[in-house]
């Protein structure tokens, strides 16, 4: 049994708007990818439990069941937490944070990445920006979005400048849906 475009769509919009509503908030200093996806995204994606049982849907990632990773030319990817059907791949999400130096090495990874899930094996990705250097403004978040919607993944970028601190987030989904 496998589902059809239109319910993996469906289950990709559903932990997006959970994701929205869970206000997702910066990294801590000194705080990992892996601790953030933990104790943040994993909570946010948890939330839409309830609202994907009508799918089968089950949630893996970090303290939740193991992620299922893709591998290519001895290679391993593991997204940072993902949504599965019956062990079908449905929904990789990968978290990245860009800091003052390195933003470019991490957008570029961040990109890659989904673009590997999606090529092997998982329908959909969202790429997960946190701007850990504050810099980001709502004209560069919504380029970043802009970038990763065009790669075909879906984007969430949590920013907040130092002399506003209030976190924003700006979501996209990929261009032509």
């Amino acid at each position: 049994m496998s589902l059809t475009e239109s319910q993996s769509r469906k289950i990709e919009s559903i932990v997006i708007e959970h994701m929205e509503r869970a206000n997702l908030r910066l990294p801590q200093v000194g705080e990992s990818e892996p601790s953030f996806s933990k104790s943040v995204l994993a909570p946010a994606v948890q939330s839409a439990t309830s609202a994907l049982r009508e799918y089968g849907a089950v949630i893996t990632g970090p303290g939740l069941s193991p992620v299922l990773s893709v591998r290519t030319a001895s290679m391993e990817f593991i997204p940072d937490v993902a949504v599965l059907f019956h062990r079908e791949r449905i929904l990789a999400i990968e978290a990245k944070f860009i800091g003052s130096s390195g933003r470019q090495q991490a957008l570029t990874q961040a990109l890659g990445q989904s673009i590997v899930y999606r090529a092997l094996g998982y329908r959909h990705s969202v790429v997960v920006i946190a701007d850990v250097s504050r810099s980001v403004t709502l004209a560069s978040a919504s380029e970043i979005a802009d970038l990763i919607s065009m790669a075909g993944s879906s984007a969430v970028v949590i920013y907040g400048t130092k002399s506003d601190p209030k976190v924003k987030i700006r979501l996209f989904s990929p261009v032509g849906r």
